[in-house]
């Protein structure tokens, strides 16, 4: 026996979560469908958090699942992540769910937020997407029309169901789920075909013949292309791969300092622009920032001028990660055996090119050569 669950969350609410701006509770409990092993789900929002968490505890007997977010954290869960990720589950529990608070403004905007969210859609699958999910049943439907034996057979099927269902939604830009909520949402989508996909995996589990089954993935797969097998190729990313930051480092140092190495990258125009970003600026030892147009007008005119001399060492580099394929790199700088100055530049790595995104120079006051 349980205490009821709504005066429950209002006492919890009071000794727990007091600056909250919205409660919805959620779930199977708030629409009178829950069983003795149901939770309750609540969506708690204040006005600012640092980010956002999700807790699980034992509160007067009941389980408790708590997703705490500000205004700013479920813009991107609802437009980001679910997005992304195609099914609606936090966008429904606000929507569906009950507001335990009186109505104000942080929850007339997070119904705003998740409302957006869902009239917006899923994001939609690329190609490339469709023919690696097509590939992955085409692989699967192999296991299952030719099994080892009847247990593998069957754990195969069951492999089947979710990515084939996942697989009708998403193709056609339409909200999914998972689990136990997929079928059910398979068949008030499409009431035929789920019926039809019902008795065809049923008759797959009890006899092993797979035809019924196969005659719906083909309907499901064909206004795509149908099954995918020879000639399928997916690409790893670039950057899908261990990288030793000993040899990054090795090749950015024979870069440093930039610009000074027009023997080995060049010195006209086109030289100087293959070796920066679009993007690129510079915050020069002055303070004064020089935009990739003023670097490039600089640089020409050095190059030009047949009585530069350019006499550098360059020291104590370092190298940071900050993001994949980006990379900040640090080092001391003497000019002319006198002029010390600190140096930092933002390298990334683009279509196998090491550019330029970011550079500045700092003088250190009092610098010792």
């Amino acid at each position: 026996m349980r205490n009821d669950p709504l005066p429950t969350i209002q006492k919890l609410i009071k000794e727990r979560y007091p600056d909250a701006k919205a409660i919805f509770w959620a779930g199977s409990v708030a629409a009178n469908q829950g069983t003795s092993a149901s939770d309750l789900d609540l969506v708690i929002a204040y006005e600012s958090l640092p980010h956002a968490y999700r807790e699980a505890f034992i509160y007067d007997g009941w389980p408790i699942d708590a997703f705490i977010h500000d205004l700013d954290t479920l813009r991107y869960f609802c437009g980001k992540l679910e997005a992304s990720d195609g099914k609606p589950a936090f966008i429904n529990m606000i929507l569906q769910g009950q507001e335990i608070l009186e109505q104000n403004s942080v929850s007339i905007e997070a119904k705003s937020i998740a409302a957006d969210a869902l009239a917006n859609g899923p994001d939609s699958w690329t190609q490339a997407q469709i023919d690696k999910e097509r590939f992955l049943i085409t692989d699967i439907m192999d296991d299952i029309k030719s099994p080892k034996n009847k247990e593998e057979q069957i754990i195969s099927a069951v492999h089947l169901f979710e990515p084939l269902l996942q697989f009708y939604f998403r193709t056609q830009k339409k909200w999914t789920a998972s689990g136990k909520s997929l079928i059910r949402l398979f068949k008030q989508e499409n009431p035929e075909l789920a019926e039809e996909w019902v008795s065809a995996f049923e008759s797959l589990v009890k006899t092993g013949d797979s035809t019924a089954v196969e005659t719906v993935v083909t309907k499901i797969l064909e206004p795509y292309g149908g099954y995918l097998w020879d000639g399928f190729r997916s690409d790893a990313p670039a950057d899908w791969k261990e990288c030793d930051e000993n040899k990054i480092l090795d090749e950015l140092k024979s870069r440093e300092p930039i610009f000074h190495h027009p023997e080995k990258f060049g010195k006209t125009k086109e030289d100087i622009e293959n070796q920066i970003c679009d993007e690129f600026w510079e915050v020069g030892a002055s303070g004064n920032v020089y935009t990739k147009q003023d670097v490039i007008e600089t640089l020409l005119e050095r190059y030009n001028n047949p009585y530069t001399c350019d006499i550098w060492e360059a020291k104590d580099f370092a190298i940071t990660k900050i993001a994949p394929n980006n990379y900040l790199l640090t080092y001391i700088l003497i000019q002319d055996k006198t002029r010390v100055t600190r140096r930092s530049t933002l390298w990334r790595k683009q279509n196998g090119d090491w550019k330029i995104l970011y550079h500045q120079g700092t003088i250190i006051d009092g610098g010792s050569v």
